[in-house]
């Protein structure tokens, strides 16, 4: 599907990309579950971050949930190693910023998604010794 919808975007991007972002973040999703698939697994998720960025810059209000959660799962994948930790703070914070943004807007929808982001940070802060900030997300995690 991938290889498919990569051509059909050549011809009409805007029509495509938005295929390509979520089929690169699924596929990459499946990846991430086993060791020899990380490597391909983090190619997938950085082609479907850029594309997300790309069209929240012109639709915010229809990628950027896209992206928080695609920020989420790199995070996720790049907090594993010791050298991908900088980086997986950094596309935490970012996914839970846009995740409190969109849980402002729409409760109902996006609180599910913010909880998840505040208990991946915390975990990620409380592996790290930083108890105390860990503890301030798995509170808002809990909606206190």
């Amino acid at each position: 599907a991938l290889e498919l919808y990569r051509k059909l975007a050549a011809t009409n991007p805007s029509m495509y990309e938005p295929d390509i972002a979520g089929t690169c973040n699924n596929l990459a999703i499946l990846l991430a579950a086993s060791p020899e698939g990380r490597e391909e697994a983090e190619e997938l998720f950085r082609e479907a971050l850029e594309l997300y960025r790309k069209l929240a810059a012109t639709n915010p209000s229809m990628y950027e949930p896209n992206m928080a959660g695609t920020c989420n799962n790199l995070a996720l994948l790049l907090s594993d190693s010791t050298e991908g930790r900088e980086e997986a703070e950094k596309l935490y914070r970012e996914s839970l910023e846009l995740s409190r943004k969109q849980a402002r807007i729409a409760p109902g929808v996006y609180q599910p998604d913010l909880a998840r982001v505040c208990r991946n940070l915390g975990r990620f802060l409380q592996s790290q010794g930083r108890t105390e900030e860990a503890a301030v997300l798995f509170q808002e995690a809990k909606g206190e």
